[in-house]
């Protein structure tokens, strides 16, 4: 999930979809300092903006950012976090961690 503190401090969410996934992936981009244009061309190749459902890479892949659940689980392991291989917030969350400290190389898509 995303936190409450984080969005207050990053920007002002009148007017805002909390639920638009490129609105997310700003705040993360924000947080970690990603690049959204990279990140945003990734996510389309991957799975077309698509969270539910979506599975890839003969189903070894979930969501909208396409994790492969041993990539997902070393991730959560290295940064020491818990977050939800299912949760369209916390995907979103970790690929603009994971492309922050170069893990690009763990997506197909560039």
């Amino acid at each position: 999930m995303i936190e409450d503190s984080f969005i207050s401090s990053k920007s002002n969410t009148s007017g805002v979809n909390e639920k638009d996934p490129k609105w997310i992936l700003g705040v993360y981009v924000a947080k970690y300092g990603a690049d959204y244009e990279v990140l945003s061309r990734v996510i389309q190749c991957e799975s077309g903006w698509k969270h539910e459902g979506v599975f890839g890479d003969s189903n070894r892949a979930y969501g909208i950012a396409q994790f492969h659940r041993p990539t997902w689980d070393l991730f959560n392991k290295q940064r020491n976090t818990n977050l939800d291989y299912y949760n369209l917030d916390d995907q979103l969350n970790m690929i603009s961690w994971a492309f922050a400290n170069k893990y690009q190389s763990h997506w197909s898509c560039k």
